[in-house]
């Protein structure tokens, strides 16, 4: 996913896991976090949650990322603050439009 991006001209932090995101999320530069749900550690939803209640990161959007496609699952990811969930496998043209539009949002310019 990160290639993806790079690709089109972003430029991708990558975590190794929970705490790893959570630790980059307030880095400066930070425009959008792609967040997957399956993360060793604290999971993606626990990192999406801490995101949200955190008052500097808050305004982030968040696309949530996994192989779990289940409606509960989608649920969950979006009842804790993601953006929008997306499910593997994803296409390259989905992915890039979704980034695209969530950083064009008023929102995302903090």
């Amino acid at each position: 996913m990160g290639q993806i991006l790079q690709l089109e001209g972003y430029k991708v932090q990558k975590a190794i896991s929970g705490l790893d995101a959570l630790a980059k999320v307030g880095l400066p530069g930070i425009d959008l976090i792609l967040l997957d749900v399956m993360l060793p550690g604290v999971d993606g939803f626990e990192v999406c949650y801490r995101v949200r209640q955190n008052p500097a990161t808050a305004h982030l959007p968040i696309v949530m990322v996994s192989a779990k496609g289940r409606r509960e699952d989608i649920e969950t990811g979006l009842r804790v603050g993601a953006n929008t969930y997306m499910t593997k496998p994803l296409s390259r043209a989905g992915l890039i439009a979704t980034v695209k539009k969530l950083l064009e949002t008023p929102e995302a310019s903090g």
